[in-house]
């Protein structure tokens, strides 16, 4: 804890506020305080404001699901579920066949990006991709109200893995590695989705 003094905090305290307007000026955002400053009791006004307001902040910040500054670090955090559902078990074949036909190599890692596919294909990537599995995953881990999930599709892909493990895009999983832009955003993450659809035994 800082041992600022009572001048110091009472500077602070008055700097912070400067700040908070000035951003409020630079964005164009309306604040509640705004609608009442030049009445002439303001002054009781904003008293009564800060009174009702202040126990809502604190319970907020009791009940949020984690730390405003945990956008200032990096998380390790993994989620699971599974497609169970008979028509997102139908895309998933639907895909697997379409992968098969095509005839993917056995010497190197096979892809194909989202936006080059057409037909039904691309119409059974695009149901499993928006799925209610894979974004109510998200929605849980982050709180349904919190945050806006959406899916990213020039990023999606089919990925076939190469039987041959090697240096290629296989080995870049078990690598650090930054996999999406995003990250420079505050309280916007990237996660890269992994959807299984066939058992892996191929891998040597």
């Amino acid at each position: 804890v800082l041992d600022w003094g009572i001048v110091r905090a009472c500077v602070a305290m008055a700097a912070s506020f400067v700040f908070q307007e000035l951003a409020h000026i630079i964005t164009g955002e309306l604040t509640f305080q705004s609608q009442y400053i030049k009445d002439s009791d303001w002054i009781s006004q904003l008293v009564e404001h800060t009174y009702f307001l202040l126990p809502l902040v604190l319970d907020s910040t009791d009940n949020m699901h984690y730390s405003p500054l945990g956008f200032c670090v990096a998380h390790n955090r993994t989620f699971f579920t599974k497609l169970t559902k008979p028509e997102q078990v139908k895309d998933l074949d639907i895909v697997k066949t379409w992968v098969l036909d095509n005839n993917p190599s056995n010497e190197h890692t096979t892809h194909w990006w989202y936006d080059k596919l057409d037909g039904e294909v691309k119409e059974a990537f695009n149901r499993i991709a928006n799925c209610d599995a894979l974004l109510g995953m998200m929605k849980n881990a982050f709180g349904e109200k919190a945050f806006e999930v959406e899916v990213i599709d020039n990023m999606n892909e089919i990925y076939v893995a190469c039987p041959k493990y090697g240096i290629n895009s296989d080995g870049v999983f078990y690598m650090r590695h930054v996999d999406g832009p995003w990250g420079i955003f505050p309280f916007a993450s990237t996660y890269r989705c992994m959807i299984a659809v066939n058992v892996n035994k191929q891998i040597k």
